[in-house]
């Protein structure tokens, strides 16, 4: 690669910026930097506190800091076409005028309602579109919202769509869009990250050592199956009374603490930890669950992988790419269901056998861990993302 790139990374306020699409982002920015030839910009959209646009520069990496357009900070911005099409004509005019001379300027868009966005700079400075498509279940209330049909506008828009999933692949192809954009990425980690010194983080959040920990990180919602958990560790605690839940993260805790009356003895919610937090949990519980009723390609997963925590986990999307059924983790049916909007959910009695199986098996738990560790650092790390990024922006370059 000889010609300069500009690579604008599009971030905007939203909770999967906290998780999975921030951990992207952060990801896909620092491997780039090391390339001489690529400026980093990473244009963050409603997520600095300050009323004014603001650019920040860590090591090799620059950041466009927008304010949020939303006076009342709903994040429902935009609400119609002429008001997103303002908005993204003002901060089209910002970015190019700070942008700085390159030969090509790469347009990385993260979510659908940056079409608008896209749509200026492709015009503007002859950007070139690429929108990675993280999560395709869009909540019905932000369809009724937007009255066009945005994300068919953004597939439209994008010169290549990654897709960091075969399953998330398949579902595009699924709606028409042309298969020809559509390039397969998995999401990648850096494995330095979890050179972190261990801790004991039992003692720090007050959790009984004696008891085997099942481990779950990420948001407390709907979307990620915790009712169907909680109902499947309620028959668990009935054999293995000794074992404890240990849940990271936030959400809905009304809907928790509901779910969890009965078991409350045997479950620890500890809010959003530190990531060097998180990872001692992951290296000192014994098995690590994610009974979500659709995943992509969950950096949870991809986490427990690295660390070699055994996995029990929904046979839903992406999940049955990242892992492999008794080789790494065991994967629970799922069954159709009434009572939450996807009508599908893992097998409650399944999940509480395998979570059981994992938690009296020691061997197994073994080779699920180095199973694990060894997959993950053939295929899922940054390094790999990144190189799979740049030889696609290679085609554009030739």
């Amino acid at each position: 690669m000889t010609k300069k790139i500009n690579w604008l990374i599009f971030s905007s306020h939203d909770r999967g910026t906290e998780f999975g699409v921030g951990t992207f982002i952060r990801e896909l920015s620092l491997g780039l930097s090391e390339y001489p030839q690529i400026n980093v910009i990473v244009v963050e959209l409603g997520l600095t506190e300050d009323l004014l646009f603001n650019i920040e520069k860590k090591g090799s990496i620059t950041f466009f800091k927008f304010p949020s357009f939303d006076s009342n900070k709903q994040n429902k911005v935009y609400d119609t076409r002429t008001n997103q099409t303002r908005v993204a004509k003002v901060i089209t005019r910002l970015i190019k005028f700070h942008l700085p001379q390159a030969d090509t300027n790469i347009v990385h868009l993260n979510y659908i309602f940056q079409y608008f966005i896209g749509t200026e700079l492709k015009n503007q400075i002859n950007g070139r579109i690429l929108f990675t498509q993280h999560l395709f279940v869009i909540p019905q209330s932000e369809l009724k919202e937007n009255i066009f049909d945005i994300e068919a506008a953004i597939y439209n828009l994008a010169d290549h769509i990654i897709t960091v999933t075969n399953h998330g692949k398949a579902h595009l192809i699924a709606k028409k869009v042309d298969s020809s954009k559509i390039k397969v990425i998995y999401n990648g980690i850096n494995p330095q990250r979890f050179n972190i010194e261990d801790e004991d983080v039992c003692a720090k959040y007050d959790i009984v050592h004696k008891k085997r920990l099942v481990f779950y990180s990420g948001r407390l919602d709907e979307i990620k199956g915790l009712k169907y958990l909680f109902a499947a560790f309620q028959q668990v605690i009935l054999e293995i009374p000794n074992c404890q839940l240990v849940l990271a993260g936030n959400g809905d805790w009304y809907a928790m603490i509901n779910d969890t009356k009965y078991i409350s003895s045997h479950v620890n919610f500890l809010g959003v930890l530190p990531f060097s937090d998180v990872v001692a949990f992951y290296r000192c519980s014994s098995i690590g669950v994610i009974p979500s009723l659709e995943e992509h390609c969950s950096y949870v997963a991809l986490e427990m992988l690295f660390c070699g925590l055994p996995v029990v986990a929904s046979k839903v999307g992406g999940l049955q790419e990242i892992f492999t059924h008794g080789e790494n983790s065991l994967l629970a049916d799922m069954k159709p269901c009434s009572d939450n909007s996807f009508k599908m959910a893992p097998d409650v009695s399944q999940l509480a056998d395998y979570i059981k199986d994992l938690l009296i098996n020691n061997h197994k738990r073994e080779q699920f861990s180095a199973n694990g560790k060894k997959k993950a650092l053939k295929e899922y790390t940054g390094g790999r993302m990144v190189d799979n990024y740049i030889n696609l922006i290679n085609t554009y370059l030739s």
